[in-house]
């Protein structure tokens, strides 16, 4: 009898193992649509995020964009550079700040800006300097002023994703 309480009290403990993963399991396919509705929308969001934000290859695209935006504005760029920031570890999003150094009167600079922050991809333009020329007696050429520009724009590379499960009726949802 003794034998047989014990083999009964190690079953009930087994039985009591299997209710709570029953219980575990139960909670993860109640939660389950809820994933999945999160997980296609973070997809989404992905891809649209990747049109929006250059990564490490579209930065150099990112700089060939600046020459465009030089040769629609009319300035004239003598300077560009990529500013270092302290940054101690990778994320998904990494800012990248590029310093312009250029030429250009009032509306040209005005331009330039226009086309930085309305472009498809994001930009903006948190700080510049503009240092102005001097015109002597009043002449009618145009004045050209010097301007320090930074462009700064966010490189989205996702590091540590988890693996791309396949969602049945993906498209549906």
């Amino acid at each position: 009898i003794y034998f047989e309480m014990e083999h009964i009290n190690k079953i009930e403990t087994e039985v009591e193992g299997v209710r709570g993963q029953i219980t575990s399991a139960q909670t993860l396919v109640k939660g389950t649509p809820d994933l999945v509705e999160k997980v296609v929308i973070q997809r989404e969001t992905d891809a649209l995020v990747a049109e929006i934000l250059p990564n490490e290859e579209d930065i150099n695209n990112f700089v060939r964009t600046l020459r465009t935006f030089e040769e629609g504005s009319g300035v004239r760029i003598t300077a560009v550079k990529k500013k270092s920031l302290s940054t101690r570890e990778k994320k998904d999003f990494d800012r990248v700040v590029y310093q312009l150094t250029f030429e250009g009167d009032a509306f040209e600079l005005l331009s330039f800006m226009h086309q930085v922050e309305s472009d498809e991809r994001f930009m903006s333009v948190p700080a510049f300097k503009l240092s102005s020329s001097r015109v002597e007696g009043g002449g009618a050429d145009r004045v050209s002023h010097k301007v320090t520009l930074d462009v700064e724009t966010y490189v989205y590379e996702p590091k540590d994703g988890p693996a791309a499960i396949k969602i049945d009726g993906y498209d549906r949802r």
